[in-house]
């Protein structure tokens, strides 16, 4: 070997070996960094919400760490994503959030992590507040009962105003507590709600102190039991209430520093549009961020080369926009979105879908019944969801409930709307709705049931 090749290989040997001594030093350093950033940024964001004790101080593992090094982000990545896909299947979804931080902070611009991220909060974890929230209301309604009974079965032998005031009392707190369940995330009616509930319960416990100075057989500390397992629940209900708006004002904040972080991609755009159309039906908000969308990511065909080698908005983001005026019942603007489609968006995957509704539109959207039906639709939705009712301001809209106002109890009003489902179902008045094969023919019922 000639000294000058010999020479080369010992400066990459001594290269290699420098590395492999620094990798431990490198290995410390950046586990203590990571460390120190979770615990100065992250921890104080959850102990600012009061669920450190749902979170926990938790890093990602030693393996992941390791992976930091050398600018292995990638693979970082991929171990901390891989860790948060182990926690979802585990069912551990608040040990999930730190592990997903972690993956925005080593690769902002995985924009996976950040779509997962804010569905996660704005969805699954509003879901499951409101499950807790539901099982409060259903306790509180039990314990509210189980007052209710132990005050009927001494109210009939108690003196008249004695009897009044126990009953008045029980009234009240059962008022309260309905109150309570009915505000929703709604903090001004929480509060208040909050506030009569105690009230009620402190005159109820005067009342029964009163009732057990005349009956010995009455136990006080039975009730007093009841009373404070009724407030820990109604405390526990309220807390409920407000994690719901938390955890989607959370998805929301999450969402916008995913746009901040990747102001060149569509997803983040469209992700907090579709939290605000179909999570929350803010409805302006949603056209406003569609709208912007549309903007930076136009999907036109003719657009300049410099803008063709930019990514596009896919279609549903033009459908999405037009539902949205179609809801607010703004329907000339709704028109204007089907025709921009079909003008614009290329290769449509289901190009039926704006043709359908541009005809819907422009064949009944003028008529109120079809604006009644709407809104009809959208109540429901709104109530199962216990969202606030949509303040109608479009001329089309206050014209549907001006229409509906006045022919509510009318005969041929309502047959009106009810022929018009129909036709919008593709179920043509008048016409008989096909079997399906699973469904038994009454006339051969005899037949069917093995009888002649």
């Amino acid at each position: 070997m000639r000294p000058s090749r010999w020479y080369r290989v010992r400066g990459w040997l001594a290269v290699v070996v420098l590395l492999g001594l620094m990798w431990p030093v490198q290995l410390a350093t950046y586990h203590n960094r990571v460390k120190a950033e979770f615990r100065t940024e992250v921890l104080p964001y959850f102990r600012s919400h009061g669920t450190v004790e749902k979170y926990g101080e938790y890093l990602p593992g030693e393996s992941a760490t390791i992976a930091f090094m050398g600018g292995f982000r990638n693979m970082a990545r991929t171990l901390l994503w891989m860790k948060v896909d182990e926690l979802w299947h585990g069912g551990r979804w608040y040990r999930m959030l730190p592990v997903m931080v972690a993956v925005t902070r080593v690769d902002p611009q995985f924009i996976t992590i950040w779509e997962t991220f804010g569905w996660h909060l704005a969805w699954n974890l509003n879901a499951a507040a409101k499950e807790q929230s539901m099982e409060a209301a259903r306790e509180l309604a039990a314990l509210t009962g189980e007052l209710h009974e132990l005050g009927g079965a001494v109210v009939a032998q108690l003196p008249r105003p004695l009897a009044a005031d126990l009953a008045d009392a029980q009234r009240d707190v059962a008022t309260a507590a309905e109150a309570l369940d009915q505000a929703r995330a709604d903090e001004r009616r929480l509060d208040v709600a909050m506030s009569r509930l105690q009230e009620g319960l402190k005159a109820q416990r005067y009342a029964w102190e009163r009732v057990a100075a005349l009956r010995k057989d009455v136990d006080m500390s039975q009730i007093a039991d009841t009373q404070r397992d009724l407030l820990a629940t109604a405390e526990s209900l309220i807390r409920s209430r407000r994690e719901e708006n938390r955890w989607v004002q959370e998805g929301i904040d999450i969402d916008k520093a995913g746009i901040r972080a990747n102001p060149d991609r569509y997803e983040m755009y469209w992700e907090l549009s579709w939290l605000y159309f179909d999570r929350i039906k803010e409805y302006h908000r949603a056209e406003e961020m569609l709208l912007e969308t549309l903007r930076r990511f136009p999907a036109n065909r003719k657009a300049t080369p410099e803008r063709q080698k930019m990514v596009r908005s896919p279609f549903y983001v033009y459908h999405t926009l037009a539902h949205c005026y179609e809801y607010q019942l703004e329907v000339d603007k709704a028109i204007v979105v089907w025709k921009r489609v079909m003008r614009e968006v290329s290769k449509h995957p289901v190009p039926e879908v704006p043709e359908r509704s541009l005809r819907e539109l422009e064949t009944w959207g003028d008529d109120p019944a079809w604006g009644i039906i709407m809104i009809h639709r959208e109540q429901r939705i709104r109530e199962s969801r216990f969202l606030p009712p949509w303040n109608y301001t479009s001329a089309r809209g206050k014209a549907a409930l001006a229409w509906w106002a006045k022919n509510e109890s009318n005969p041929e009003a309502i047959e009106r709307v009810e022929r018009l489902k129909l036709i919008l179902r593709g179920e043509p008045p008048g016409t008989k709705k096909p079997k399906r094969r699973f469904e038994r023919d009454e006339s051969h019922g005899e037949a069917a049931n093995g009888t002649t």
